[in-house]
């Protein structure tokens, strides 16, 4: 793989970078504050989506169309609500105590993008479903560490597979993150899984999202009618939690820190 295809080609798309990264974040600082039972996830997305235009940025899920059979993505944010993994549409259902929503959005500023998402319990969750968060949310942060020069894509998926499976729980494939700059979704695929010193280096200036996507067990995932919500086979709960990184000459930056 050419290191090009995912690596800025100038300071000012890394500063375009940073105000979309601050912009999203602002997003799930909001969305963070507004989780509680009987909020319905369409008003969520409403208050995304301005916030959003309102910084003179675009939701770049919104309208997205990389499937010719599949109506484009009609929202600014991607709501998983428990055993729904990734890529569902938000509902006026309000949510229930003891639910899980995780909230994945895409911001596009001056013409680069950042993607995230996290998260949330609804009130008092399970203590397994707690668990289930932490380990999920630990192992993108130890994931971070990681990601530096030197380092390659494999180290990545060798260190989310450690933590997730040494607390029991199981990797949803062949989901996983991805470059991301330039377009919503860019090589390299970043699997959640895999061997040390293996898979392409990273690169000074390149730009991706790990995001580790945990479940329950290994059922495997299914897609909804809609073309998108994609859930697990057994009904089981699924966490999710993404950050945009850039590798900097002074480190690796967390671009969507909320």
């Amino acid at each position: 793989m050419n290191p090009d295809s995912f690596t800025l080609k100038s300071a000012a798309e890394l500063d375009a970078m940073r105000a979309s990264g601050k912009i999203l974040a602002s997003v799930l600082s909001a969305v963070s504050n507004q989780v509680e039972p009987g909020t319905q996830p369409d008003h969520l997305d409403e208050m995304a989506e301005s916030i959003i235009r309102e910084a003179g940025a675009i939701p770049s899920f919104k309208g997205y169309n990389p499937f010719p059979d599949v109506r484009p993505f009609p929202s600014t944010l991607c709501v998983s609500i428990n055993d729904a993994v990734v890529h569902g549409i938000p509902s006026k259902e309000p949510l229930k105590e003891g639910d899980m929503i995780t909230v994945d959005v895409g911001v596009s500023y001056d013409g680069m993008l950042t993607d995230a998402a996290w998260t949330f319990p609804v009130g008092n969750v399970s203590s397994s479903t707690q668990r289930l968060l932490n380990t999920t949310r630990i192992a993108l942060t130890d994931a971070i560490d990681i990601a530096t020069i030197g380092h390659h894509v494999g180290d990545i998926g060798h260190v989310i597979q450690t933590k997730v499976e040494q607390a029991g729980f199981f990797i949803i494939h062949p989901l996983g993150g991805h470059g991301v700059g330039h377009s919503i979704w860019e090589s390299p695929h970043i699997p959640n899984h895999g061997r040390p010193g293996t898979g392409f280096p990273l690169p000074k200036g390149a730009t991706f999202a790990i995001e580790p996507i945990v479940g329950f067990s290994s059922s495997g995932i299914q897609t909804d009618d809609d073309g998108w919500t994609i859930r697990t086979n057994d009904g089981g709960l699924s966490a999710h939690f993404e950050h945009t990184l850039a590798i900097t000459d002074n480190g690796t930056e967390v671009l969507t820190q909320f």
